[in-house]
């Protein structure tokens, strides 16, 4: 009868005729035992140099993205503090021209001769609380100009400024004194322009090494808080 595929193996029988026979598949099996123990042992050691090469490779590819962020995040810092001096710097050179004698000439002839000048004043409560700053104020006897200073204001500054000019008269931080307002640019739209002389107050505009003041009419009322 052939043999089937589930029929069981016959058992082997040692002899003293086939013990050496024997002897040599027992070697031979044995042999072939430890090879594939050897080439296993030989793979698996080859894939795990493999697998610590490449993460070795991918941490030195995320060591050196990490620097190059650093050193960008450093660039970025760099490049963020040398702009803040310059606007620093530009803030400043606006508040000189504010005080030059030709911007106060232009103002005498508007009707406000202003003798004095003061700079970066704060406004506190009784109990030392910071309420608001105030970056230019020009003063006569009779009245005096509140100036916030920006770069490039917005709708938004103008806002505050005019917050500002509410506060300072409900507290009455200058009585007997005429109350008005004015902003300070180097760039100002015109669409900002336009909401502050709305909201009447004096644009003063940077124009070569002096300030114009707008509106350039006559007929203008800057409010009165």
């Amino acid at each position: 009868m052939p043999e089937t595929r589930d029929r069981p193996k016959e058992r082997e029988y040692v002899t003293m005729a086939n013990f050496s026979e024997w002897l040599d598949k027992l070697a031979r099996e044995r042999e072939e035992s430890d090879r594939r123990r050897e080439e296993a042992e030989v793979k698996a050691e080859a894939k795990f140099f493999k697998e610590r090469a490449e993460f070795k490779r991918r941490q030195d590819e995320a060591d050196l993205r990490q620097k190059e962020a650093t050193r960008l995040a450093e660039q970025a810092r760099q490049e963020l503090n040398k702009s803040l001096g310059k606007l620093t710097n530009r803030v400043g050179e606006i508040i000189e021209h504010l005080v030059t004698p030709n911007v106060l000439e232009k103002f005498k002839k508007m009707g406000f001769s202003f003798n004095r000048t003061a700079r970066n004043i704060y406004i506190q409560d009784k109990d030392g609380k910071t309420l608001t700053e105030i970056d230019t104020v020009f003063q006569n006897g009779e009245d005096i100009m509140i100036v916030e200073v920006k770069t490039h204001p917005t709708t938004d500054d103008i806002v505050r400024h005019t917050k500002r000019m509410t506060l300072l008269q409900n507290r009455n931080m200058y009585p007997g004194l005429k109350l008005y307002g004015a902003i300070a640019a180097a760039v100002i739209d015109g669409e900002t322009r336009n909401y502050a002389i709305e909201q009447g107050f004096y644009v003063l505009e940077q124009s070569g090494d002096t300030m114009k003041i707008l509106p350039d009419d006559p007929d203008f009322k800057p409010r009165r808080w």
